[in-house]
């Protein structure tokens, strides 16, 4: 499977074209939609509190941890399935729980998501309420069918754990962002988003 491709050179009126095709600033402003629970009649985890964080798990090449755009009160801890490959135990269980992004591509996602807005530095994110969390599939442009579907099938269990515990564990995950592509056929990744699909 490979990463789409970005570019790194995208100048600011390019960058304020690019939102005003996706309806940005539409969806931000006169909606009022900034990723903020607007369902307050529907308790999603059933704790209690009707307004939910909405999470959107990204999977792709992780999260620069010290990105100034970006709040970090907004991102939950992930998980990495591409750098586990170690034989000591340990180093596996480090690595696994590092979601630093050594490639750039899973922080532009992740900005186009939830960047601060009107905050003077880079880009205003569409939906700047949401909450991510990062799964990391990809150390390289090219990652395994695998990869990806583990980083799938977490995002599941992190909703599936959300749902049966009332609120009090997992994730409240409602979107999967995948910024990738195969040429490829795999009957176990259109099982694995079918499986997401079914879990909400």
């Amino acid at each position: 499977i490979d990463l789409k491709e970005i570019r790194t050179d995208v100048s600011g009126s390019e960058n304020d074209a690019h939102l005003a095709m996706m309806n940005a600033d539409t969806v931000r402003d006169e909606y009022l939609l900034t990723g903020e629970d607007q369902d307050t009649g529907t308790d999603m985890g059933g704790d209690g509190n009707p307004q939910d964080q909405i999470v959107v798990a990204v999977i792709d090449s992780g999260l620069d941890p010290d990105h100034k755009d970006i709040d970090y009160s907004h991102v939950l801890a992930g998980e990495n399935f591409a750098d586990t490959d170690s034989d000591d135990p340990a180093e596996a269980a480090a690595s696994a729980s590092s979601t630093e992004d050594t490639l750039g591509h899973g922080t532009f996602a992740a900005g186009e998501i939830l960047a601060t807005a009107g905050n003077g530095l880079g880009i205003d994110g569409i939906a700047d309420d949401l909450y991510v969390m990062p799964l990391k599939a990809f150390s390289a442009k090219t990652a395994s069918v695998d990869n990806v579907i583990r980083g799938i099938k977490y995002a599941v269990k992190q909703k599936k754990t959300f749902d049966q515990s009332g609120g009090q564990e997992g994730a409240n995950i409602c979107v999967l962002n995948m910024s990738l592509g195969t040429k490829n056929d795999s009957q176990a990744l259109e099982s694995a988003v079918n499986e997401a699909i079914d879990a909400g």
